[in-house]
């Protein structure tokens, strides 16, 4: 019988200071979080809402990506979270056959220009890093609280929140404590609330969406295992972050990651598994039958065992009136490319500083119709993508099919250096590297067309740089430049084109002049000059 934890606070009373709030969120997962921190520092009022009493309980994905390091960056976590992470530096995959017979090398370095690389950082490192955060923040946090409804008003949104909570089966709740007890229903005054509570989202149900798409008749088994290291490299697993097996005969995929120190995430996926299978002696007997000589690692425990179901489904849209989804209450899809929780981070970095910047009278309303025209194209390539990877893995064919689809897996391996998989283009994709708002129009180039690569909408390089005047070799990066205060909804970045001849300081003055009339508005225009290393 699990206690309910110290620190779950009451709901606010009826028409209490706590009560009245800029934003409501409701799902305390990275996305979520991510979303109320970056709300936060930009100085608004801020409640989240969840029914999970622990964090970390519906995780699932376990590498983190550049793109994802870079937006958490921005809420002041991405780089103690990069330091705790390993470093992905390749796979290795049985195809089948009894043997270890294919290598990709291609993650560890993105050719786009980043600091980060991609790390086995899992979701729920991610989440205590970014509670963590938000509690730093002096966000509002409350747990064994479920979000149940809301309706729309002429200054925004009263949101209905009652006293529930969750612990993952078969794990069971003590009677709620008296404290907690006194007030089960509570009612937030916020100007927006949003949805990022998961596929199964309430949110989205009280919009009256559509969560368009299919169900897998596939399921997962996941479980962390800790592994002595002389055990690791009993069983050659110590030269790879991740190992694949993909059997097309059984339609049956496993996948193990290093995490941090001794500790591995696996999954096994399957059609037809139940959770009466989710064992350590089911999973020790698959890895048995499935992994080549010298066979599975024996680990010491089995920690965080979970069954999860998985689908390929989008929302018929992202928003209506003041209520946002995000994450998968946006979409959903396989894990196939490890592409679920940073893709709903990069969601969360979009829609916040939208957000702060309407609420603070930086932008018009109008400006949060760009969230669902930039975001939406990305989801549907990421589950275009995501279900061809996962079916070409799973599905069982005719024996005639997996056999070719076997020697194409094999030639393609065979054929081309492991460096150069994924290929490059795919992989910075996947890596939200090259993901860019240039197209969907949002975004305009004015005057002379650049004469560079960069463009409107397009992603600003991670480019090494100097502050004019400053001390030799205190470098910092263009995109650390947006992590120090203060927290604005607005930033502008004047990238010059030196490469003929250096910028003059008329040159910087007149266009500085161009933008103080607009920025007087708030504050007056801060002119720092850096030049690239």
């Amino acid at each position: 019988m699990l206690e309910y934890p110290a620190d779950i606070v009451p709901l606010p009373a009826p028409g209490s200071a706590e009560a009245k709030v800029d934003v409501v969120i409701a799902g305390a997962g990275p996305v979520g979080l991510l979303t109320g921190c970056l709300l936060r520092q930009a100085g608004l009022e801020v409640a989240l809402v969840d029914p999970h009493i622990f964090p970390g309980q519906a995780s699932k994905a376990a590498v983190t990506m550049p793109r994802s390091f870079e937006q958490m960056e921005l809420a002041g976590v991405g780089a103690s979270l990069e330091e705790f992470g390993r470093q992905v530096s390749g796979a290795r995959f049985c195809l089948g056959e009894g043997a270890w017979t294919a290598e990709a090398a291609g993650m560890s370095n993105p050719g786009t220009m980043s600091r980060h690389c991609p790390r086995s950082v899992g979701q729920n490192f991610v989440e205590k890093a970014l509670v963590d955060r938000f509690i730093e923040l002096g966000g509002q946090l409350y747990r064994a609280a479920m979000f149940t409804g809301y309706t729309a008003n002429e200054k925004g949104v009263e949101v209905s929140v009652q006293r529930s909570a969750y612990v993952r089966p078969p794990a069971k709740l003590a009677p709620l404590p008296a404290h907690l007890a006194k007030i089960t229903e509570a009612t937030f005054e916020a100007k927006y609330l949003v949805g990022a509570d998961g596929k199964q989202s309430k949110v989205r149900a009280a919009m009256g969406l559509s969560y368009e798409g299919h169900d897998y008749p596939q399921t997962f088994l996941l479980s962390d295992v800790e592994v002595p290291d002389a055990e690791v490299e009993r069983v050659g697993f110590h030269r790879h972050s991740a190992h694949a097996v993909l059997d097309a005969n059984s339609g049956t995929f496993l996948l193990w990651i290093h995490l941090q120190g001794t500790r591995w995430r696996t999954y096994f996926c399957q059609k037809g598994l139940t959770r009466d299978e989710l064992t350590p002696e089911f999973l020790k007997q698959k890895w048995q039958t499935h992994i080549p000589a010298p066979g599975p690692f024996e680990p010491t425990e089995f920690k965080d065992m979970a069954f999860f179901e998985v689908a390929c489904r989008l929302a018929s849209a992202y928003s209506k009136g003041r209520v946002y989804l995000a994450g998968d209450a946006a979409h959903c899809h396989s894990p196939a490319g490890g592409q679920g929780m940073n893709t709903g981070l990069q969601d969360a970095a979009n829609l916040a500083w939208k957000l702060a910047s309407v609420i603070k009278g930086q932008a018009p309303e109008k400006l949060l119709e760009s969230y669902e025209a930039e975001r939406r194209p990305i989801a549907e390539w990421v589950l275009s993508t995501s279900d061809g990877m996962f079916q070409s893995m799973t599905n069982v064919s005719s024996m005639a099919f997996n056999l070719m689809r076997r020697m194409f897996f094999k030639a393609v391996f065979s054929i081309f250096p492991s460096e150069s998989i994924p290929p490059a283009s795919l992989f910075d994709k996947m890596a939200g590297l090259t993901i860019n708002y240039g197209d969907v129009g949002t975004c305009r180039d004015v005057g002379a067309a650049p004469r560079g690569e960069l463009r409107a909408g397009f992603r600003l390089p991670d480019i090494a740089c100097v502050e004019a005047g400053a001390i030799p070799g205190a470098r910092i990066h263009t995109l650390q430049l947006f992590n120090a205060p203060p927290y604005t909804g607005l930033r502008v970045f004047l990238v010059a084109e030196t490469s003929r001849s250096a910028v003059t300081a008329a040159e910087i003055e007149g266009v500085a002049s161009a933008l103080r009339p607009v920025a007087s508005q708030n504050k007056s225009v801060q002119l720092v000059l850096y030049t690239f290393c």
